[in-house]
């Protein structure tokens, strides 16, 4: 039950994110939206504010966003082909566009909940180098080991982790000492180890950066990952579908409230990337028609476009049914 939980609430933010992006900017533009809703088939709930239908869907695995000719013809002067091609391409950008910002934000949230290590002492860990020499104490900044500098924690342990003879300067008390320690081999015997544990601090500011950061290396790996994928993809590394991101949740739900908001994080940047991928149907294939558009300097048929949207639907479709069958397969090996 908390895995099926955790996934309506995971992939019902992640879309609801998305959609409130094409959503506002539409609303912004005065764009007439008919409908904003959160899965597909059959309707659950509806209820009508104005000139929006809002409502859930019964089979929670996306959402959209329904607007006055998007996909047809239309007279209506507030209808989205009548709107100025930079607002369309807001519009269809902005949904992308909310998916990194969530990303940075729950990021965010889990940078401040769980705070992130410093270059300094917090713990020493007995009968440890560290400990028994009775030379570092917590609350020790570590500037450089072996004259070279360590302004974060990764940069300590980097330092560290190749060299057994290590001349550390700490700042304690507002003053520099050198100490001299001894480093082991870890349990593994595959780096040298001296028995400390950072200190961790919150701070707002550097949480964003760091959550932003974390949004930036992610995305670089999602899309390193769909450049590969010509050549037969990354090993080790494979496409899961709605069963295996279910499982993936599940997983994470058990691990705690920042691992599965870690989670939504990835899922949501992989949402925005996919979702720019120039292909029929998304908002990347819809984007490239806009450009073509300006590049051409006439509008694009709309009824053809229709069709090819369609046509990229039905393939979209066809590629989550191949996924589900994988992954119901992963199931039973």
């Amino acid at each position: 039950m908390i895995t099926f939980i955790s996934y309506i609430v995971v992939f019902g933010v992640i879309v609801f994110f998305h959609e409130l992006g094409h959503f506002a900017v539409a609303k912004l533009h005065k764009i007439k939206v008919l409908e904003f809703a959160l899965g597909f088939g059959p309707k659950l709930v509806s209820r009508k504010f104005g000139e929006t239908e809002y409502g859930i869907r019964a089979f929670p695995l996306g959402g959209f966003v329904k607007m006055e000719g998007e996909d047809t013809l239309s007279d209506d002067p507030r209808s989205f082909l009548n709107a100025p091609a930079w607002k369309r391409l807001t519009v269809l950008f902005s949904g992308p566009l909310m998916n990194f910002i969530l990303a940075v934000l729950v990021f965010t949230i889990v940078m401040w909940g769980i705070g992130f290590p410093v270059n300094a002492v917090g713990e020493l860990i007995p009968d440890m180098p560290a400990a028994l020499s009775g030379e570092l104490m917590p609350g020790d900044r570590i500037l450089e080991i072996n004259d070279v500098p360590t302004p974060t924690w990764n940069d300590v342990t980097a330092q560290i982790a190749v060299q057994p003879s290590l001349n550390i300067v700490i700042e304690r008390d507002g003053q520099q000492l050198d100490i001299q320690l001894e480093a082991v081999r870890d349990a593994d015997d595959t780096r040298y180890i001296v028995g400390i544990r950072p200190l961790t601090e919150r701070d707002a500011p550097r949480a964003v950066f760091l959550a932003a950061r974390q949004t930036w290396v992610m995305s670089t790996e999602v899309i390193s990952f769909l450049a590969s994928l010509p050549a037969g993809g990354q090993e080790g590394v494979e496409i899961v579908g709605p069963v295996g991101m279910a499982s993936m949740v599940g997983e994470a739900a058990r691990g705690g409230i920042y691992n599965l908001l870690a989670l939504t994080g990835l899922f949501s940047i992989n949402l925005g990337i996919f979702n720019l991928l120039p292909l029929p149907a998304l908002d990347g294939g819809r984007i490239f028609f806009v450009l073509a558009e300006l590049i051409l300097r006439r509008k694009i048929d709309k009824e053809k476009e229709g069709l090819v949207h369609l046509a990229g639907f039905a393939l979209l479709m066809a590629l989550m049914l191949f996924v589900l069958y994988k992954d119901i397969l992963r199931l039973f090996q």
